[in-house]
């Protein structure tokens, strides 16, 4: 008999021993538990900051290059194209379209004008891509309007010239039409 309670002794004492590990593995991992619940809340509210960030910086983004390129576009064409910059959330990304537009209809540009028109938007481009980190002031270009009909030539030339003085930058740039200056 003796034997027997010394073993029932001995079992009991390893069930509370297990239950006292339990019991701690348990208030170990809630705690844990507790935690990740912390600092998933932190995080979803820290990508609420950043996207709203991020849609504050596109919104302004979008002004600056669709007014500077609709400018550009307007200085040299008699009855220009507008332009215009939209972000979309596509595939969990946002992506940037850019887009021509004639009154309310909207165009890819590739797909809807000459050459020239896309080199005078793609010049525009640059200068406002280059506006956001102003740390260069000087372009080198090389023929940057060959697409450009040569009766606007001269239009062209006065953008650039405005552009230099209004920025303060300055173009190098290589062409072949004698007009571009």
């Amino acid at each position: 008999l003796s034997n027997v309670l010394k073993e029932l002794r001995q079992r009991v004492d390893r069930a509370l021993a297990e239950k006292t590990f339990l019991e701690e593995e348990i208030s170990t991992r809630s705690n844990d538990l507790e935690k990740s619940r912390e600092r998933l809340e932190a995080s979803i509210k820290a990508r609420e900051v950043i996207t709203l960030v991020a849609k504050h910086t596109q919104e302004d983004l979008e002004k600056q290059l669709s007014s500077l390129v609709t400018m550009c576009l307007a200085t040299v064409f008699p009855d220009p194209y507008g332009f215009k910059v939209k972000f979309e959330e596509r595939r969990n990304t946002i992506e940037a379209d850019l887009l021509f537009t004639k009154g309310e209809a909207e165009y890819k540009p590739i797909d809807s004008s000459g050459g020239g028109v896309l080199d005078v938007a793609s010049f525009g481009l640059r200068i406002g891509l280059w506006s956001l980190n102003t740390t260069r002031p000087t372009f080198v270009l090389d023929e940057p309007f060959k697409h450009v009909s040569p009766d606007l030539h001269d239009k062209v030339s006065m953008l650039c010239k405005e552009l230099c003085d209004e920025l303060g930058i300055r173009i190098i740039m290589i062409s072949h039409s004698d007009n571009i200056t």
